[in-house]
């Protein structure tokens, strides 16, 4: 990405591919869970080709869902199901994370609907962040080091963790397995089922 954040998708598909090659051969890393705090909601058939890549290899792969509190479609975390762990905030108290929750601005909050797997801790996240000041912590006056932040790209690292957590203790488990056991031993919050 560039300094104010933008991620241009050709360059998010060349690292999704390179850092998921198991083989190495000279440029790949072969990263076991890649977390990717970042999305948009324009389809693009490359990155959805690298997202593809990615399972092929055994990957996990998590992504925020966004926070325009918004049902609609968000990538890379409503590509295909089972290719991504999509994932949604919650708040302190376990809710939905949205305005006026702090951090939020007004109209905001957590998408939800569609793909999403799971939620997690997205409010008031103590985080790392640069050692010097982007145009963009100068807007939004965040301070360098570290600060608190709100948001789905501070709920997926958790989720990200958790899967990292479950394949060392089985490296053989398939992307989807561990999916399914995270899936399998959340709470479920509002709706039965959803």
């Amino acid at each position: 990405g560039d300094s104010v954040g933008s991620i241009s998708s050709e360059h998010a598909a060349d690292a999704i591919v390179e850092g998921a090659d198991p083989e190495g051969g000279g440029w790949g890393y072969g990263i076991h869970v890649l977390n990717n705090s970042w999305g948009g909601y324009s389809y693009d058939e490359n990155l959805r080709s690298a997202v593809n890549y990615a399972a092929r290899v055994g990957r996990v792969f998590v992504a925020a869902k966004g926070n325009d509190n918004s049902t609609s479609y968000h990538y890379p975390s409503d590509y295909d199901e089972s290719w991504v762990i999509s994932v949604g905030a919650t708040n302190q108290s376990g809710s939905r994370a949205q305005y006026p929750d702090w951090g939020w601005p007004q109209y905001a909050g957590s998408n939800y609907g569609n793909y999403i797997d799971v939620v997690a801790p997205g409010t008031y996240v103590y985080a790392t962040t640069p050692t010097y000041t982007t145009s963009q912590m100068s807007v939004r006056d965040i301070s360098t080091d570290y600060a608190h932040l709100s948001g789905t790209s501070m709920a997926a690292p958790h989720v990200a963790g958790l899967a990292a957590l479950i394949l060392s203790q089985d490296g053989t488990l398939h992307p989807e397995d561990v999916q399914g056991i995270i899936r399998s031993s959340i709470d479920d919050k509002g709706t039965a089922g959803y």
